[in-house]
């Protein structure tokens, strides 16, 4: 399959939504030439950890809410979904697991205009109004990681919307684990079950299921 990576603009130079328009920017420009690069206009998917997450999430969203691109899966890898880090995973795993939450908050706020965008759907998906019509989606949440709750509450908001999910919580991982796989046991079986659920999505979009 292709595989697309967005080299989108990064803070502090670009702030937000910068880095989400050149998200959905990349999703419309390859969905409109799907063909020409070999791929399936009926199984393009969005897949992304962390920040990569909460973007793919909320262009998701996007695509929703403007009648396209069709999508036919998203997999998200701890993603980020509430910029207000109101979460009891920031208190429980503040420190001592790679991630802490005040490098999360000096994140958030190199990457945010002002507090006012923690509200935005664009930043926060979890903010979003409703979580309906998105597509099928995986959500694979670490139990040592400060975004692990919002995580949870978004996958649980997915399927309480009617959305496929497939949550894949991982008690005692830390955040970023999924590029670990030569330290961090696990980490390429969460890999090849993420392929295999795409794969299922795939095949129940090619049933009309």
């Amino acid at each position: 399959m292709a595989v697309v990576a967005v080299d989108y603009r990064l803070a502090p130079e670009h702030k937000f939504p910068a880095a989400f328009d050149d998200a959905w920017a990349a999703l419309c420009h390859v969905a409109a030439r799907a063909t020409e690069f070999g791929i399936d206009p009926r199984r393009v998917a969005l897949c992304g950890d962390s920040a990569g997450g909460n973007l793919a999430a909320a262009i998701a969203l996007q695509a929703r809410d403007t009648g396209g691109p069709l999508l036919s899966a998203q997999i998200l890898f701890y993603p980020v979904t509430d910029m207000e880090m109101r979460h009891d995973s920031y208190r429980r795993n503040a420190d001592g697991f790679l991630l802490t939450t005040a490098s999360v908050a000096w994140f958030r706020d190199h990457y945010l205009r002002h507090s006012q965008d923690r509200a935005d759907w664009r930043a926060s998906p979890l903010r979003a109004a409703s979580l309906a019509f998105l597509p099928p989606t995986m959500i694979v949440t670490a139990g040592c990681d400060p975004l692990c709750d919002e995580g949870d509450e978004f996958a649980a908001r997915l399927a309480a919307a009617g959305v496929p999910v497939v949550h894949r919580p991982m008690p005692g991982f830390i955040h970023g684990f999924i590029g670990m796989g030569r330290a961090v046991r696990g980490a390429h079986q969460v890999l090849r079950e993420a392929a295999s659920v795409l794969r299922g999505f795939w095949a129940d979009t090619q049933a009309g299921t």
